[in-house]
């Protein structure tokens, strides 16, 4: 299984049609003592192959810092987790080829506690396939 993602402003599916806004974010500018709130989706598609289809998959998604710690959040998140799955299901009866399926996971508001380096690190079925970088720095 082929996984391609970016992060992004925004994101959706519809139609299973992959719909982008603002894509290859690799840095936030943030004002103030915080918290520090940034906003952002990872959208991406995979490509899933007849022998691939059959049971279950799991595409996760966690934020860490640069460390590979999970991040550090500010007031009422402090401890919180951001992640997101998305559980493939199939029956191994695709038609021959290959079966592309978006998604998208949008995290409207993520509260850190500092500016810095994070991850959105990207893993299937456990694996690590990606890692997404990214900065969080004063305007």
């Amino acid at each position: 299984m082929q996984i391609d993602v970016m992060l992004c402003d925004h994101a959706q599916v519809a139609g299973d049609k992959l719909f982008i806004s603002g894509g290859g974010i690799d840095r936030f500018h943030v004002e103030g003592p915080g918290p520090f709130q940034v906003g952002f989706a990872v959208a991406g598609t995979a490509a899933v192959r007849p022998g691939e289809a059959a049971g279950n998959h799991l595409l996760a998604f966690r934020l860490t810092d640069a460390q590979g710690q999970p991040a550090q959040f500010a007031g009422d998140a402090e401890g919180g987790v951001v992640s997101g799955e998305l559980q493939l299901t199939g029956s191994g009866t695709l038609t021959p080829g290959v079966q592309m399926i978006s998604f998208a996971f949008v995290f409207p508001t993520v509260p850190l506690a500092r500016p810095g380096s994070y991850a959105v690190i990207c893993t299937l079925d456990g694996a690590e396939l990606r890692r997404l970088l990214f900065e969080v720095e004063h305007a």
